[in-house]
């Protein structure tokens, strides 16, 4: 038999024991880094926006003077606890521990004021929770047997003569209770946001009110996907410490469901009985307060020594006194535990949840506690039939704020990650800020392409005070670059995997397409042509080459062409999709997995096994571009045409998700000039009464909208002067709140009153932003140029320029 030669066998083993087979090319490593929470905040710091960097910077100035006029950069509540918790938090992969919560519910806002909402609808809610708190109700006997005095004990009242001018004069209060627009808002920032929704409405005399019973008891958040609605909900009760009975979409809703969960709850009010402790006796907290006196413990010994036995007339003595002692304190009162009821997305019901909102009616009418509904669609609400305290309508997150929020969360659980890589997934995720959260949750892992499945990556711990550094902190794991730029967009092993460039040029087309609904393909609005056609029409080249020049372009747009052609609607959306007409027609049982409240359209896409003309699309798109590069490669710069790889196609992605181009529908025409449909002074009639905003849509587009524009425009360019001008006429310098008088307008402008235009001409009714979103965005620069040619070495005027006049 024979032997094993073990030195050659050591001789042909490699070297260096941690050397492996390289990674592929298509895993993307993470840097390692070990340094204490201070570095990681000072490397996170240089991540973060301009004004959050001002905001620690003021923070951090020692020599600001508190009595002069700069303000202070207030810094968000949220932003500055995630970046102070830095120093000192620890992730559970630095414990060796298990983490048991997703970061969406680890880092949920704490109170009302660190939820990322520029308006004020957290603080209301906070207000109103705190008016909607129910006191202690006291019924039957006390703890020592003593019942209380009931309302039929009392004598009763006399009856008060009436008076034929009883409820003559109106209560003030009673004209606050209606629900007016949150009009306290900056405009200037809503003044063409795109997603810009219809302010929030609220009942401003009911928390004022002394009478607890004129409060309603309700209120619906509305609001689009990850905007903090339920999030605003558990902080402000954590905060004022509510607990909540949630009812979501995940579990049937129909009359009985409902008050099987919540229906004794309203009913019966949730006490909280604290057993009173015993008072100590006299001599031992006598004898307790000498030791602590003396600042002398007892001896170990005395604790065995016996006590002197106590006469019988002494005990009854003390234990008499006592009893008067006890009777002459009054019974501490029984906290009452505060409870809420949240109905999550109310706008989703199924043909089972029968019932829903008339049991929900009768359960608001019947009981005090306090129901938050909220929703995406408030369509899908019945409004009207809802005795509501408000309508909070929440945005989404400011895109500065979200990512800054995000960065910090990654970085407390020991991530250092690009800004412009979280920036890019925020905006990819539709301003998701949970799916945002809930992304990097799930791509951000410490130890990735570890060899020894992350022990690589563990710091030792023992002997306790080895993990700390020179400046006694303790040492964390950090992983930079977890998360890239565009990680996940396209399915990245098959890309890398194919070796022809346009090979994976056609895969990447295809992916694009299939996961994102882009036509990549589509040169013109993909690439940036201009540049070299405006290059290669300047060049001093002779009229046969800009000849061949040209020629080869048109043969670019006759290849697309025919691509369209061969694709055969296959990249339509919407209302250009295939339908598939062969289908049968639904059964009831699959009907009823439909929401209600929204018309089922039986108009499924066709899903062939095989497609072959997207493939024959995407090709002659592929080669078209392909040609093109290859003649204009020896006359000017043709980096612009060169296959696209994963980089220019994650950059086509992140430029398609900022420039999101939104359809005009409506319903956007609708919230936008509804409020000026009727006219205020007419009067409530048996019948419709005709309006030019109920035509079609075209004699809306082309004819009324543009002069209700002219308007809107006009008078927020005069508010922008009204406000500059009284900023300047303040003393200090200082922004206080403008009169809005005509009077004030008069002397604040120098002119007559009765020559002054009103603050707006359609009233409080029209929202600006509503208003703008309606025409395109370079609408509103037309009229403000008008107005500042014509006024260049005048003062400003309060009567319009018309466009027509010269």
């Amino acid at each position: 038999m024979a032997r094993i030669d073990l030195d050659s066998v050591r001789r042909d083993l490699p070297a260096d024991e941690d050397s492996f087979t390289p990674a592929p090319a298509e895993l993307r490593l993470p840097e390692r880094r070990f340094e204490s929470g201070r570095k990681l905040q000072a490397r996170v710091r240089k991540q973060l926006a301009r004004s959050t960097l001002a905001a620690l910077a003021d923070a951090d100035r020692p020599d600001r003077d508190e009595l002069a006029n700069d303000q202070p950069v207030i810094l968000h509540p949220a932003i500055r606890r995630h970046y102070h918790s830095l120093k000192t938090h620890l992730s559970a992969f630095d414990k060796s521990t298990c983490e048991s919560l997703a970061w969406t519910q680890k880092y949920a806002p704490a109170a009302a004021e660190e939820v990322l909402q520029s308006g004020k609808e957290t603080g209301l809610l906070k207000q109103w929770l705190v008016a909607m708190k129910v006191q202690a109700v006291e019924t039957g006997g006390d703890a020592n047997g003593d019942k209380s005095k009931s309302k039929t004990d009392t004598a009763p009242k006399k009856k008060r003569r009436k008076n034929k001018l009883d409820d003559f004069v109106v209560d003030s209060g009673d004209e606050e209770s209606d629900l007016d627009e949150l009009t306290e808002c900056d405009e200037d920032e809503n003044f063409v946001a795109p997603t810009l929704q219809k302010r929030s409405v609220v009942r401003s005399g009911d928390v004022s009110t002394k009478d607890p019973g004129k409060l309603k008891n309700a209120i619906v958040i509305s609001g689009p996907h990850g905007c903090g609605k339920t999030a605003a909900v558990y902080a402000v009760a954590k905060q004022l410490d509510f607990e909540i009975f949630e009812i979501n979409s995940s579990s049937r809703r129909s009359g009985k469901d409902i008050l099987e969960r919540v229906g004794d709850m309203t009913r019966n009010h949730l006490v909280q009985q604290h057993k009173a402790q015993p008072a100590m006796s006299g001599e031992a907290s006598e004898g307790l307060n000498d030791k602590q006196e003396s600042g002398k413990q007892g001896m170990m010994t005395s604790f065995f020594k016996p006590k002197p036995a106590t006469t019988g007339k002494q005990q009854v003595k003390k234990q008499s006194k006592d009893k008067v002692e006890q009777s002459s304190k009054p019974a501490a009162p029984k906290a009452q535990k505060q409870s809420l009821i949240l109905l999550e997305e109310a706008d989703v019901l199924y043909e089972e949840d029968k019932q829903f909102w008339t049991t929900l009616l009768t359960l608001m009418s019947q009981s005090k506690r306090p129901f938050i509904i909220t929703c995406n669609d408030e369509s899908l609400i019945p409004l009207q039939s809802l005795n509501l305290h408000g309508i909070f309508r929440f945005s989404a997150p400011p895109t500065g704020a979200a990512v800054d929020v995000c960065l910090l969360i990654a970085a407390n659980e020991g991530h250092c990650l690009a800004r412009s890589a979280v920036e890019s997934l925020y905006q990819s995720r539709g301003e998701d800020l949970r799916a945002t959260i809930t992304e990097l949750n799930y791509w951000c892992q410490l130890g990735v392409g570890d060899r020894k499945g992350g022990f690589d990556w563990f710091y030792p711990r023992w002997p306790r005070g080895s993990d700390l550094d020179e400046r006694g902190e303790v040492v964390r794991v950090v992983s930079e670059g977890t998360y890239l730029h565009g990680m996940g967009w396209i399915v990245r092993d098959m890309v890398a995997a194919t070796p022809q460039k346009l090979l994976a040029e056609e895969e990447i087309l295809r992916q694009s397409w299939d996961s994102w609904q882009l036509e990549m393909g589509d040169w013109f609005a993909s690439l940036n042509m201009d540049s070299p056609a405006r290059e290669l029409s300047q060049s001093n080249e002779r009229s046969r080459q800009r000849l061949a020049a040209l020629t080869a372009y048109d043969d670019l747009c006759a290849a697309l062409s025919d691509a369209d052609t061969c694709s055969a609607g296959a990249f339509g959306t919407v209302l250009q999709e295939h339908i598939d007409p062969t289908l049968p027609e639904l059964t009831n049982a699959v009907k009823d997995d439909f929401i209600i409240g929204r018309s089922l359209l039986e108009a499924d896409p066709a899903a062939p096994s095989a497609c072959p003309r997207t493939d024959i699309s995407l090709a002659l798109q592929s080669l078209a571009r392909q040609t093109l590069h290859s003649f204009v490669k020896g006359s000017c710069d043709a980096s612009w045409l060169r296959p696209v790889d994963e980089g220019a196609a994650v950059s086509i992605l992140d430029a398609s998700f900022s420039s999101r181009r939104r359809a005009l529908t409506r319903m956007d025409m609708a919230h936008a000039f509804d409020p000026i449909a009727v006219s205020p002074k007419a009067q409530p009639t048996a019948h419709l009464d005709p309006s030019v905003f109920d035509r079609t849509m075209q004699l809306i587009t082309l004819d009324v909208a543009p002069w209700v524009r002219g308007i809107v425009a006009f008078d927020h360019q005069l508010m922008q002067e009204r406000l500059k001008l009284s900023s300047l006429l303040s003393e200090g310098g200082k922004r206080k709140r403008m009169r809005t008088t005509r009077s004030a307008y008069s002397a604040l402008e120098g002119g007559e009153r009765r020559l002054t235009r009103k603050e707006k001409y359609f009233g409080g009714s029209l929202t600006t932003g509503l208003v703008m979103r309606t025409g395109a965005a370079s609408f509103q620069d037309a009229l403000p140029v008008r107005v500042r040619e014509s006024d260049v070495d005048e003062t400003v005027t309060s009567s319009p320029v018309s466009a027509g006049s010269p």
